[in-house]
């Protein structure tokens, strides 16, 4: 849902001619894209050991995922493109705003959060977290 909202700040930057706030959508949209990178693969492996699915139902999932995601982006682009001819450059970021709108309501509506394991340190700050790699034994000994 954080991936909506940040990448949909992004497209709103489009709107603006300022240098500086052009620059700060570019920066949304490399953090929603790390998000989008990994959050949703993390989640899939989560959700799957839950529930108690076979190990080689996950490697079928991610590969229809991922045809799923290029029928997507060749759809994506022709939307875009119809965008773009009736309404002006700036019309698929508009477009994906909506879209993100409507991905974050389905999200909120029908997605259960996933907290991971329940055992693991979630105290640690995010400020900390960068420093945190050099001090963890697990991560230190891999």
């Amino acid at each position: 849902m954080i991936f909506c909202v940040v990448y949909s700040l992004s497209c709103l930057t489009k709107l603006s001619p300022n240098f500086y706030v052009l620059l700060f959508g570019r920066v949304l949209a490399g953090i929603a894209t790390s998000l989008l990178f990994s959050v949703p693969d993390s989640w899939m492996v989560c959700e799957h050991n839950q529930k108690g699915f076979e190990e080689g139902l996950l490697s079928e999932t991610f590969s229809w995922a991922t045809w799923g995601n290029g029928l997507v982006a060749i759809l994506s682009g022709i939307l875009a493109n119809s965008a773009v001819d009736s309404f002006g450059v700036v019309a698929p970021f508009m477009v994906a705003v909506g879209m993100f709108t409507t991905a974050a309501g389905v999200i909120a509506i029908y997605w259960d959060e996933n907290f991971g394991q329940t055992k693991a340190r979630t105290k640690l700050s995010i400020f900390f977290l960068p420093f945190h790699q050099f001090t963890d034994h697990i991560i230190l000994r891999s």
